[in-house]
């Protein structure tokens, strides 16, 4: 496994502290942390890295290296101070066997789940590398929205492994699904959807040989009974993974036959984070994500909506000088969207409603979609790319969008997937909108 071109010659025109490891040895560098494998062969996650590999470790995430054999790297930026010793290897003998053994077997679809907190995030990279290695096709679908490290946060993703990874986050992703959201707990059934899409897109487009989904950590109440409940059901995975302290998660797993469980202990290595480091993971890889963001300017007739009542109704005539833009909603009960410079008075709102002759009025005030972040998706509503939306000019009948989808796959994009999140143009969070608000 090597580092792309950028991250070698980073790390090469730097200067570092080397570290000289025993062989046999084994350390846990916690991230944000760079280095660089001077000399010898170390060994992490089931993948082998040899000398002048290079590998950047995110914040909020730690890397065991095993040195195969005498071996020196080069710490970057202060990286020293965040490298210490653990005497023993980080990956249980169980988690091992349970790899042996399901690389043997070659099961299809494997769903990973427990509490977060567990070593899910690791085992799913150490399982993935060693199927990789045994020469399977491998996708990989990272069901959590708020901590996933295929794509960016708010999403499911899919990666199609074709090298060995320490952190998935290291490839592009295959596929995305947006899910509008940091937390399933919000949109549940969004969620679902996603993770069903990308499965049938791995094993029937992808033409996958195994399948690994990373189940998010809510397990816990009636709610996040259901949410597994319904997520077996859905994908009826062929071997189900259970990382777990002592019992905790054994409710999920209590009516799958022995045969198709994997129970393992939780890796004791795995640390928990606060609200505010989980943010910050969530805004280094949004700011990462829009770093080379363009303008996209998209005419209200090219795209529909997904999770909005904007543009998915029927433009009508403006005949009231308060109203910047109309549509008349398919369903009479929805009645009429206007967008408007300020909020209506009851009297102007019901005056409206009389002149379209709909019961119901929703108003968009111009300027309050600014910051709110889409999924810009194909007619299939596979989403493309994420953005950020700068305004609705209702003068020129067009959105502003700040994305960085690829250029020349403009007319691609036929879908606008709405959900809660707004997002300044560095990638800082900056509150959430209500669900359906335009």
């Amino acid at each position: 496994m090597t580092s792309s071109p950028a991250e070698q010659e980073s790390t090469g025109t730097r200067r570092g502290k080397t570290v000289a490891l025993k062989d046999g040895s084994v350390h846990l560098l916690v991230g944000s942390a760079s280095f660089r494998v001077e000399k010898g062969v170390l060994s992490s996650a089931g993948a082998r890295l040899p000398a002048q590999t290079s590998v950047r470790v995110p914040f909020g995430r730690a890397l065991p290296l095993e040195a195969e054999e005498p071996s020196e790297i080069v710490l970057f930026d202060g990286s020293e101070t965040r490298l210490r010793d653990v005497g023993r290897r980080t990956v249980p003998e169980a988690w091992t066997a349970a790899a042996d053994a399901l690389v043997k077997d070659a099961p299809r679809l494997l769903l990973c789940l427990g509490f977060s907190y567990t070593g899910k995030n690791f085992f799913c990279t150490h399982l993935a590398n060693r199927f990789r290695a045994a020469g399977k096709r491998v996708c990989v679908i990272d069901a959590d929205p708020d901590q996933t490290e295929i794509g960016p946060p708010g999403c499911v993703g899919l990666l199609d492994m074709n090298d060995p990874v320490l952190f998935f986050s290291q490839a592009l992703p295959t596929a995305l699904q947006y899910v509008g959201s940091h937390s399933v707990i919000a949109r549940p059934a969004v969620v679902l959807a996603a993770a069903q899409r990308l499965v049938n897109k791995a094993l029937h487009e992808r033409r996958a040989e195994v399948v690994l989904v990373n189940v998010p950590g809510w397990t816990a109440e009636d709610s996040g009974r259901c949410f597994h409940a319904l997520l077996s059901t859905l994908l009826s995975p062929d071997r189900t993974i259970v990382l777990q302290r002592k019992d905790e998660s054994e409710h999920l797993v209590r009516g799958v036959p022995v045969s198709r469980t994997v129970r393992l202990r939780a890796s004791e290595f795995a640390a928990r984070s606060s609200a505010d480091e989980r943010k910050r993971y969530r805004e280094e890889r949004t700011t990462a994500y829009y770093q080379n963001r363009r303008l996209l300017v998209l005419p209200f007739h090219h795209v529909s909506s997904a999770g909005a009542s904007f543009l998915s109704g029927y433009p009508q005539k403006i005949v009231n000088e308060k109203i910047l833009y109309v549509e008349r909603m398919p369903s009479e009960l929805e009645g009429v969207l206007v967008a408007v410079p300020e909020p209506l008075s009851p009297v102007e709102a019901d005056k409206i409603k009389r002149t379209y002759e709909r019961p119901a009025l929703k108003q968009i005030v111009a300027g309050s979609e600014a910051g709110v972040q889409v999924g810009l998706a194909d007619e299939n509503g596979d989403t493309l790319a994420l953005g950020v939306i700068q305004k609705f000019d209702f003068s020129e009948r067009h959105i502003e969008i700040w994305t960085p989808l690829a250029l020349g796959r403009e007319d691609k994009v036929k879908i606008l997937q709405f959900g809660t999140l707004r997002l300044t143009l560095d990638g800082r969070e900056d509150g959430s909108v209500d669900a359906g608000k335009f």
